[in-house]
């Protein structure tokens, strides 16, 4: 079923096209050469200012909080039908969701630990790892949950939004019970609440700004709020406001109020993105949805495994460069490489072995 209004021509067009700058700002921001320099050669670079704010915080001045925005996404688009009473609602969800994250997941994460496994033997000798500690399977096993040589992250990295959404998934029934009472809206201001007060829970996929962006998500598509349909003085006060926020969030970034004044960033250059998708739509500059953007999955899963390697071969072709506009250039030239090589090789696996691209891509 196609959902429409006067704002937009398709919903699904709409949101595969918010979906597509948001996860090339994921790629943005794992493309930050100055933090990469610092990890390679284990010392700060002598850059300016100017560049180091730069790596840090473009990704923010362009885009909303990326991740958030796609949790907010996937709570909409999972209660999606919840109204038509489908028996099994929640079980035949959960078992798309199998397809859709959690065999790709497994899969994205096993070709990591085989780059990973291989890197670590060619640098430090057979059976061995970082730091010269010994090969163990239940430390590799770890890169399918947290991994153990990296952090709280699975073995490819970015995939650790696929973990918490899986996670979520599972706590959808309930999740819906709090959604649809009268006292949703007070849930969903404790989850806020959480936040700005960095209350953690101290399990690994278990994430409380990915529940509370999931669970807004849900709370519009259960009470009936289209994601799309923004009024217009909203929208355009949301656009007005994007750039001075980014900048008025930098200046708070040491005070007690820094993580609600984040929260209501996020929230107003979400709408803002939405909105002003919505509106090239209203006014046909944009119509059909780029093939790029039937390919954000793969997109997202692959650039953890290249974009390293990549910032780096052209890091160390530029001579290992001091020039900040040089560096600038590289960071941006490697995502465009990143994102040519996801639709190079993503054509050539739908020519070659299109099994194997629906198993990496979800069913997508």
């Amino acid at each position: 079923m196609i959902e429409r209004d006067s704002r937009y021509t398709n919903l699904s067009q709409i949101i595969a096209w918010v979906r597509l700058p948001l996860i090339i700002g994921v790629v943005l921001a794992h493309a930050n050469l100055y933090a990469l320099v610092e990890n390679w050669y284990g010392e700060t670079p002598v850059w300016p200012q100017w560049l180091i704010f730069i790596f840090y915080n473009l990704k923010n001045i362009l885009l909303p909080e990326r991740v958030a925005v796609l949790f907010l996404i996937s709570g909409f688009f999972f209660f999606k039908g919840i109204h038509r009473a489908e028996p099994n609602f929640f079980i035949n969800k959960l078992k798309r969701r199998v397809h859709s994250l959690l065999v790709p997941y497994i899969v994205w994460n096993t070709i990591a630990l085989i780059l990973f496994y291989i890197k670590s033997n060619e640098v430090l000798g057979s059976l061995s790892v970082q730091s010269g500690e010994e090969f163990s399977i239940i430390k590799y096993l770890s890169g399918y949950w947290a991994f153990y040589f990296t952090g709280d992250t699975p073995a490819n990295m970015p995939l650790w939004f696929v973990r918490n959404l899986m996670v979520i998934c599972l706590l959808t029934p309930l999740l819906y019970r709090l959604l649809r009472t009268t006292w949703s809206c007070f849930f969903l201001i404790v989850l806020a609440f959480c936040l700005v007060y960095d209350i953690v829970i101290p399990i690994n996929g278990l994430d409380i700004s990915s529940i509370f962006f999931f669970s807004l998500g849900a709370w519009l598509q259960i009470n009936n709020v289209s994601i799309v349909t923004i009024p217009a003085k909203v929208g355009w006060m949301a656009v007005a406001l994007y750039i001075p926020l980014s900048y008025f969030q930098f200046g708070l970034y040491d005070e007690p109020w820094y993580i609600l004044c984040a929260l209501a960033t996020v929230l107003i250059k979400a709408i803002a993105l939405v909105f002003a998708v919505s509106e090239l739509f209203k006014h046909r500059i944009i119509c059909s949805v780029p093939k790029i953007a039937e390919q954000t999955f793969y997109l997202y899963a692959l650039h953890g495994l290249i974009i390293g390697p990549v910032i780096k071969i052209l890091y160390i072709l530029s001579g290992a460069t001091n020039n900040p506009f040089l560096l600038l250039f590289i960071s941006l030239l490697s995502v465009f490489f990143v994102v040519l090589l996801s639709f190079i090789s993503y054509n050539v696996l739908k020519k070659y072995a299109p099994s194997f691209l629906k198993i990496l891509s979800g069913g997508r």
